[in-house]
């Protein structure tokens, strides 16, 4: 028995001769013969039929449409069909069925009205009314189509108007500009002013009258009261006063007062005479009395005049002048007399006013005298930059209002006057010095220099401390850790103290610092005070070192296997086990005798290169920086390697033809073993070392594997068989039933086929002959009588001893 697998679109005919239209595993065909044995064999039939698949396109389209079956469609449809020959997910014909809906292009009219042109949507300026020109929007319809403008367009143009006015002096127009000259050229467009909608163009035709301009001419004394209600007290002649419409042409009478103010004169007049001298009045009376005199007058401009007069009567004046003069010093009296000698002198004068004055003038001797100046400073000696220091002037004989002049290498310094002098920005070497004016009267030498001071200065210096260590962080705890100081205008012998946390570390006073016991995250500063001078910063701050430590850890490891006693090329696994080394990466260094074999991360090591006692170990690097040792190594395991068998098969690297028998030959050094082949064909025994095989199979590898029953080990060796191509079979294409002995029997050719049928029918499809082995051939004959000479339909099945089932079919022709 056999099955005939197939698969077919929509129907299928079996060499039952049915035709199958829907899936079925039922049928059965009995090929007579057909067995290697020669027995019936009977086929059924497991058949599935995929049917053709259908589908709908639906497409939607602006005005035509191509479809796949190259036509163009220019209207909605449902009825075309296309086939796509094995289109189907299962190879079968897919016929698609188009739904098509076409949608047309939509038009439409633009109605627009526009004043001189219009531009359009096309990009067109338009200048007189038109309904031609058309748009193409594309995709502008509902539908997704085009939309197709038509542009209805009206142009109107604009309509023109004179406006006519007249106006005094100035005129604003409908554009608000105003105008002060008459003109006819303006324009203004009052736009959508037509009836038409369109623009109005006005043009302006102004006359500009003037106003009448009259001056009014004015004489008055201190003030005037004029048409405008205006009290004016000085000469105006821009007061101007405008009558509305009062000249001849209608527009305003514009009067410009001139005005003449004579005013009343108010002399006062304030004069002095000498005791005993007369002052003549206006009135022509004379006075030698002082008083205040008043006379009304009349002006040239005949407005009234008062004059007053007041008369003061001057006596004699006196003044005393008291000088001091030294021995044989001249000296000038007020009227230029030059006098040596001490005593009283008078000396007669008229005064500014004419009257007599005296002067009185009291000479007194004086002795001869030195001036001198010292001065001296607080600070003294060497200062820093920036201190301030006072400088003061003693003075000898300096008078009694004595003038200073300080200097700063020998330059005045401005505004520094007094006996004290104060400077805030002294330089190193600057040299300090006074100079006295002296207003002693009898010193020889008024102007005298003072000492000289020559300031020391230090610059001011700014003290800095840092500190370091060569100790990498994080560092292992337990370990000392030295810090260093470097620290700039510390002076001679600055001091130090160091601090943990702020706290002052005890003994910790020198440049260096060695802790063993820090904890992680402490915090290390230092401090020192200069010696120098002049320190802006006596005490340095230094920068800080935060310490951060990781706990020192002593791992373990220690390695385990799966097997210790193993045959010759066997994988044994070995695995690391890690103790106390945290969550740090590990590196695993594996060893045979000594010999590094493998560096990785990997917990598991196999090998299978074992020589007999080999010993492994592994040794462990951690990533972790505080591991102590460094390096740590595991234990040793010893490795027991048994001996494989020795296998010896021969090699069959050869062709043979289907159902020929081979010997498969080997030979082992074990005495007892126990064997085991494996091969996809038939053997005459799996556990002996020389089966025989039949090759009924595609090229077939042979396997045979060799244990010693001692230790376990194995080996395995093959050989592989081709085979030849399938066995031909074939039908001769005619033969001649005339019983010359030459073809006269149909016969199937070919061997090693385990199930054969052969059917022949004639032209009508009767069948005539049908046999089942592959010995039993035609005659010639049907129904007991000779077949007419024609040409005859075979059709071949037959089954390989591979289990391949073949169907063949072709003509025959038989001859007479």
């Amino acid at each position: 028995t056999g099955t005939d697998v197939q698969t077919a679109c929509n129907t299928y005919t079996w060499i039952d001769g049915i035709t199958y239209n829907a899936s079925i595993n039922t049928p059965t065909f009995t090929i007579v013969g057909g067995s290697v044995s020669g027995c019936d064999s009977i086929v059924t039939l497991d058949l599935t039929i995929n049917n053709f698949v259908t589908g709908t396109d639906v497409q939607t389209a602006c005005n035509t449409f191509t479809w796949i079956d190259g036509n163009i469609y220019l209207t909605s449809t449902n009825t075309p069909t296309f086939t796509i020959v094995g289109g189907s997910s299962a190879g079968c014909d897919s016929i698609v069925t188009l739904y098509l809906t076409i949608n047309n292009a939509t038009t439409s009219i633009d109605i627009q009205t526009a004043i001189g042109s219009y531009t359009w949507i096309d990009g067109i300026t338009y200048n007189a009314s038109t309904n031609a020109p058309t748009f193409t929007i594309v995709g502008g319809s509902v539908q997704g189509c085009d939309s197709i403008v038509t542009l209805n367009l009206t142009i109107n143009n604009s309509v023109f108007g004179v406006d006519i006015q007249t106006a005094c002096e100035s005129f604003t127009w409908i554009d608000g500009i105003s105008y002060n000259v008459s003109t006819n050229t303006p324009t203004f467009t009052i736009v959508g002013g037509s009836a038409q909608g369109t623009d109005s163009i006005v043009t302006l035709n102004l006359t500009i009258l003037n106003a009448v301009n009259v001056i009014d001419i004015q004489t008055a004394c201190d003030t005037y009261t004029w048409i405008d209600g205006i009290t004016y007290t000085s000469n105006n002649s821009v007061a101007v006063y405008t009558i509305p419409a009062g000249s001849y042409n209608g527009c305003d009478s514009i009067i410009t007062l001139n005005l003449t103010i004579n005013n009343t004169y108010n002399s006062n007049i304030t004069t002095q005479i000498c005791s005993g001298q007369s002052f003549l009045l206006p009135d022509g009376t004379s006075t030698n009395i002082g008083g205040i005199f008043s006379y009304n007058l009349v002006s040239l401009s005949g407005c009234d005049s008062i004059l007053q007069i007041t008369l003061n009567v001057l006596s004699a004046s006196t003044d005393t002048i008291n000088a001091q003069i030294c021995n044989g010093q001249p000296y000038m009296l007020p009227n230029g007399t030059i006098v040596n000698t001490n005593g009283i002198y008078d000396v007669l004068f008229t005064n500014q006013y004419g009257c007599d004055s005296t002067v009185t003038t009291v000479i007194t001797l004086g002795a001869n005298m030195l001036a001198n100046v010292q001065i001296a400073c607080t600070p003294s000696g060497a200062i820093c930059a920036g201190t301030p220091v006072t400088y003061t002037a003693g003075s000898i004989n300096g008078g009694t209002t004595p003038t200073y002049q300080w200097f700063v290498n020998g330059i005045a310094v401005p505004g520094q006057t007094m006996n004290e002098f104060t400077s805030f920005n002294l330089n190193n070497g600057d040299q300090i010095s006074v100079q006295l004016s002296s207003n002693e009267p009898c010193v020889s030498n008024p102007i005298v220099l003072s000492n000289v001071i020559t300031q020391v200065v230090l610059p001011v210096l700014t003290s800095s401390v840092s500190i370091l260590t060569t100790q990498q962080f994080p560092a292992c705890s337990g370990y000392p850790i030295t810090f260093t100081s470097s620290v700039i205008n510390g002076g001679s012998n600055p001091t130090y103290q160091w601090f943990i946390n702020g706290l002052p570390v005890v003994g910790g006073t020198n440049d260096t610092l060695i802790i063993y016991a820090l904890n992680n995250n402490d915090i290390i500063t230092l401090n020192t005070n200069s010696d120098l001078l002049c320190i802006s910063n006596p005490t340095a701050y230094s920068n800080s070192i935060v310490v951060t430590l990781i706990q020192s850890i002593t791992p373990t490891v220690y390695i385990s296997s799966d097997d210790t006693v193993i045959c010759e090329q066997q994988s044994v696994n070995f695995t690391a086990h890690v103790n106390g080394a945290g969550a740090s990466a590990i590196v695993y260094y594996w060893y045979v005798n000594a010999a590094l074999i493998s560096v990785g991360e990997d917990t598991l090591f196999s090998y299978n290169s074992f020589s007999n006692q080999d010993s492994v170990t592994c040794q462990i690097v951690s990533s972790y920086i505080c591991v102590n040792p460094p390096v740590i190594i595991s234990n040793a395991i010893n490795v027991t390697v048994n001996p494989n068998p020795i296998i010896d098969m021969i090699y069959y690297n050869y062709t043979l033809n289907i159902c020929d028998s081979l010997h498969l030959i080997t030979s082992t050094n074990i005495s007892d073993p126990i064997i085991n082949w494996h091969a996809n064909s038939y053997l005459s025994c799996n556990n002996c070392l020389d089966p025989y095989t039949t090759t009924l199979y595609d090229t077939t590898w042979y396997y045979v594997t060799v244990m010693d029953p001692t230790n376990g080990c194995f080996m395995q060796d093959s050989t592989i068989v081709y085979l030849n191509a399938e066995p031909e079979v074939f039908i001769p294409n005619a033969f001649s039933p005339n019983g010359d002995l030459n073809n006269d029997i149909l016969l199937i050719r070919g061997n090693c086929l385990k199930d054969v049928s052969l059917k022949i029918y004639d032209r009508w499809g009767e069948l005539v002959f049908i046999t089942n082995t592959i010995s039993l051939g035609w005659d010639g004959k049907f129904k007991g009588s000779d077949a007419a000479a024609d040409v005859y339909v075979y059709i071949l099945d037959y089954v390989l001893f591979n289990d391949k089932i073949k169907h063949e079919k072709g003509n025959i022709t038989l001859m007479r």
